[in-house]
C-alpha cells in the first residue's frame, strides 16, 4: 500500500511536495497504527484466560476475578496452559472464530471491556478476561440499564474519572509488561510449505536492543526453548537434544549493542521425528529453555548467577512462526479448506472439479495467501472475497469459453463457487475471486464454476457473518488452512460424515433465511464428495422396534468427549485418552478394572526394546508375569483408524490365539506397526509423554483414576470365561 502511494505521488511530481509527505504520513499511520501489518477491518479483542480442569475451579476463579483479584497472578498460579501461564494468561489480539467455537462465543459475548466469562472446550474449562477492543465500536453497557438514568459519578476519585471508566479498568492492563525487551527473539522457517521428506530448517535470531553489551546462553541450547504445537492436534510436542548433554561443553556468547546472533537448525534433530500436518505453530520462550535444561540435567556451571539469569530469561518470548508439511495433491483425493471467520467453515473441494484450479487453490491456501482477506457480504445472496495479484496472473485460465451472463444451474445454499475474472495477463480465468452461495439464483454467481461445498460449520460462522453485516461490521478470513482427508481431526471427520449420512433438522431463522430452511450448509454432501440437493427438513423418524444396541449411533464427539484416565507411577504421571468409539468393549472393561482399583500397586513387569526401536513396556498382570490372566478373556477390537503408534495403549494377548486379551496392556514407546490389524489399540497418552518414556521393567503403577467418561453404563462382555 505504501509502495503504491509513493509510485502515484512520484508519477505526478518528480519532487516530493508537502501534499506527498502528508499522504505518505497518513498512509503509514493507517498501516502501522493498529500494531499489525494491516489495519484490522473487523472487531478484535485482547483477551486473557486461565485453563483449569473442572467447572468448580473455574467458578471459584471467576468469583475471585470479579472481586478484583489480579487475573494475571491467578493465571500464573493456576492455569494449565503452559503456553500462556507465564504471561499471565495473555492471548494477545483475538479475532472472531480464531479460537475454539465455544471459546469465541463466550469471549465475544462479554458485554463490557474489563468483563469476564467462563466456557468449556475440549481442553478444559476457561476463565476469560476481556481486556481491550479494536476494529469496532466499544461495547455498550447492558441493554437493561435505563436509558434515561444519567451515570452517577463516584463521591471520591479523580475528577475526570466516571463510574464507567472505573469499571473498565478494575485490573491493571498491560500484558506486554511481562516481556523483557532488552533482547529480541525470533524464530523463522525457510519456507511456509514442505513436502514429505524435506529437511525442515529453522533459524533462531536474537537482537540486542540496548546500548550496552549483553550475554546470552550458548546457541546450541536455544532450540530447547521451543514450544511446538499442531493446529487441532497435539498441543505440546516433546523437544529433545541431539546428543549427550553431559559430554558437551557449553559456553555463553556476548552480543554488542545493536548486534545480532542467529543460528540455523534442523527440526528433526530436536523433535526426533517428522509428522505431516496442515499447520505447525512454533514459539520460543526463555522459561521453557531453563525448564528443559533442568530436566536434561545440563551442567549449568557456565551460567553466571543461574538464579538471576533464570529470572531474567523467563520473560523472553518470540512471536509465533508456522509452517505446514503436507502430501502432494493427487487426482481423486479428498481435500478440505478450513476458513476461520466468525467461527470455522469447512469446505470440501470437489475431487472431480477442474484440477488446475483445485491445485491452485490448495497451494495458495498453503502459502497463506488467503489469510486476512476481507469478506464482502450481500445478506441472503452470497459471501464473496477476492485475492490481489502478486505480479503474475492470479489464477488459471478457463478450460472453456465463459458466458458471464449465464446463470450457474443447480446452485444451492452452501455451495462454494469460483467466479470468472480477468487475470493480470489479460485472459479470463478463475482463482482470483470466490463466493459462498446463500441464494442459488443470485446473479453475482453468473458464469461461475462450482468447485466445492460447505460440509461443516463450527460456531455458526455464516449466521454470524451475516449478523455482522446487518450491524454494519466488517468480516474477514483471519486464517485459511488446507487439509487432506487422511489428516482431518478426528472430531471434524466424524462430524462431517455424520452430517453427510444423516442431515438433522435445524430451526429457521427468518431474519437470515427469509423463508429458506435453517439447515446448516453442507450436510447433504455425501462421503464421496458428490453434492446433492438439500432435502427438506422432516421430523426425526422413530427407531425400529427392539433395535440392536450395537447399531445405535453414538452422539457426536463434540457433545460426548472420549473418556480419560490418569495414571500415576513412580516414574511420573500421564493422562490417557480412551478410544471408546473403536474399542467400546475393551474400554468398558479397562474402566471397570480401574474403578475397582485392580491396577493400583502393580508393576510393569516387562520392557522390550532393540537397537533400532524403543519398543514398549508391559504391565497389568494379576501375578506379575507375562503368563498372568484373569478368569476370562475379552474379544479383540482392532481398527484401521487406530494404528499402534508411539504412546498408544495396546491390549496384550497371545500372538497366536485371537480374543485372548485379559488385563495386561502395552504402552508403545515407539511405532509398533507389526501389531496393526491384530491387536486392539484402545488409548493414547495425550499428556505427560516424557514420564512414559522413563518407564522400565519394575516401574510401579501407584494409582489409576478415571478423569471423565460418557454418561452410560460401562458394562462389558466376556469372551471366554474359564
Amino acid at each position: 500500500m505504501i509502495r503504491n502511494c509513493v509510485e502515484v505521488t512520484q508519477s505526478r511530481n518528480a519532487g516530493w511536495s508537502f501534499r506527498s509527505w502528508v499522504l505518505l504520513a497518513l498512509t503509514s499511520l493507517l498501516f502501522f497504527g493498529s500494531g499489525s501489518p494491516s489495519l484490522e477491518a473487523q472487531e478484535q479483542r485482547k483477551l486473557r484466560h486461565i485453563l483449569v480442569a473442572n467447572e468448580n475451579v473455574a467458578n471459584k476463579l471467576l468469583a475471585a476475578a470479579k472481586a478484583g483479584t489480579d487475573f494475571k497472578a491467578m493465571a500464573r498460579r493456576y492455569s494449565l496452559d503452559v503456553g500462556t501461564k507465564i504471561l499471565g494468561g495473555d492471548l494477545d489480539w483475538v479475532s472472531p472464530g480464531q479460537m475454539e467455537p465455544e471459546f469465541s462465543r463466550a469471549a465475544f459475548d462479554i458485554p463490557e471491556v474489563g468483563g469476564f466469562a467462563t466456557c468449556k472446550t475440549r481442553y478444559g474449562w476457561h476463565v476469560i478476561q476481556f481486556v481491550e477492543i479494536r476494529g469496532a465500536e466499544k461495547p455498550k453497557p447492558p441493554v437493561d440499564q435505563p436509558k434515561d438514568t444519567p451515570p452517577v459519578k463516584p463521591e471520591a476519585g479523580p475528577a475526570d474519572e466516571t463510574e464507567s471508566d472505573a469499571a473498565k479498568k478494575p485490573i491493571p492492563v498491560d500484558p506486554m509488561a511481562d516481556r523483557n525487551d532488552d533482547l529480541g527473539w525470533e524464530v523463522s522457517f525457510s519456507d511456509r510449505t514442505y513436502s514429505p521428506g524435506d529437511d525442515i530448517q529453522f533459524t533462531i535470531r536474537v537482537t540486542n536492543r540496548t546500548d550496552g553489551e549483553l550475554q546470552v546462553l550458548d546457541p546450541k541450547l536455544w532450540p530447547l526453548g521451543m514450544v511446538v504445537r499442531y493446529q487441532f492436534g497435539r498441543m505440546n510436542v516433546p523437544v529433545v537434544y541431539p546428543g549427550d548433554v553431559t559430554k558437551i561443553e557449553f559456553r555463553n556468547e556476548m552480543i554488542p549493542a545493536g548486534g545480532k546472533i542467529q543460528r540455523s537448525y534442523s527440526l528433526k534433530d530436536y523433535l526426533g521425528f517428522e509428522e505431516m500436518w496442515p499447520i505447525v505453530r512454533v514459539i520460543w520462550r526463555g522459561d521453557i529453555l531453563f525448564n528443559r535444561l533442568e530436566e536434561l540435567k545440563v551442567n549449568g556451571s557456565f551460567i553466571d548467577d543461574p538464579e538471576k539469569a533464570r529470572s531474567r530469561w523467563r520473560f523472553y518470548r518470540s512471536d509465533e512462526a508456522n509452517f505446514n508439511q503436507l502430501p502432494l495433491v493427487k487426482t481423486g483425493d479428498r481435500w478440505f479448506l478450513c476458513l476461520f471467520a466468525s467461527g470455522r467453515t469447512w469446505v470440501e473441494i470437489d475431487p472431480q472439479s477442474y484440477s488446475p484450479l483445485r491445485d491452485w487453490i490448495i497451494n495458495d491456501v498453503r502459502e497463506a495467501k488467503w489469510d486476512r482477506v476481507a469478506l464482502e457480504v450481500i445478506p441472503g445472496q452470497g459471501i464473496f472475497f477476492g485475492l490481489v495479484d502478486r505480479g503474475s496472473a492470479t489464477g488459471v485460465p478457463a478450460d472453456k469459453p465463459v458466458d458471464r451472463s449465464k446463470s450457474l444451474e443447480g446452485l444451492t445454499r452452501g455451495d462454494f463457487v469460483a467466479l470468472p475474472t480477468k487475470l493480470s495477463n489479460g485472459t479470463i480465468g478463475y482463482g482470483k475471486r470466490f463466493g459462498i452461495v446463500l441464494d442459488g439464483s443470485a446473479r453475482q454467481f453468473n458464469g461461475g464454476m462450482k468447485i466445492g461445498r460447505i460440509v461443516l460449520e463450527e460456531g455458526d460462522p455464516i449466521k454470524r457473518i451475516e449478523g455482522r453485516k446487518r450491524a454494519q461490521q466488517d468480516s474477514q478470513i483471519t486464517l485459511a488452512l488446507a487439509w487432506p482427508e487422511s489428516l482431518l481431526p478426528e472430531r471434524t471427520a466424524k462430524s462431517i460424515q455424520e452430517g453427510a449420512v444423516a442431515p438433522a433438522k435445524k430451526k429457521v431463522d427468518p431474519e437470515i433465511d427469509q423463508g429458506q430452511t435453517g439447515e446448516k450448509p453442507g450436510v447433504s454432501l455425501n462421503p464421496s464428495g458428490v453434492s446433492a440437493k438439500n432435502p427438506k427438513p422432516v421430523e426425526p423418524t422413530l427407531q425400529k422396534p427392539a433395535p440392536v444396541q450395537k447399531e445405535q449411533k453414538p452422539t457426536p464427539v463434540a457433545l460426548k468427549p472420549l473418556p480419560t484416565v490418569f495414571m500415576e507411577t513412580d516414574n511420573g504421571s500421564f493422562l490417557i485418552r480412551l478410544y471408546e468409539d473403536e474399542a467400546p468393549n475393551t474400554v468398558a472393561h479397562f474402566i471397570h478394572l480401574v474403578e475397582n482399583g485392580f491396577y493400583d500397586g502393580k508393576n510393569f513387569h516387562r520392557r522390550v526394546q532393540t537397537g533400532s526401536s524403543k519398543g514398549f513396556v508391559q504391565g497389568g498382570s494379576p501375578d506379575g508375569t507375562s503368563a498372568g490372566v484373569l478368569d476370562y478373556t475379552i474379544r479383540d477390537e482392532p481398527s484401521a483408524k487406530r494404528p499402534a503408534k508411539i504412546y498408544s495403549l495396546v491390549m496384550a494377548r497371545h500372538h497366536t490365539r485371537p480374543n485372548s486379551a485379559s488385563s495386561q496392556f502395552l504402552i508403545a514407546l515407539d511405532n509398533l506397526s507389526y501389531l496393526n490389524g491384530t491387536y486392539t489399540v484402545f488409548g493414547e497418552i495425550i499428556s505427560g509423554q516424557k514420564s512414559a518414556m522413563r518407564l522400565s521393567e519394575g516401574s510401579k503403577i501407584k494409582r489409576i483414576t478415571v478423569r471423565n467418561k460418557r454418561d452410560r453404563d460401562y458394562t462389558f462382555e466376556k469372551f471366554a470365561p474359564k
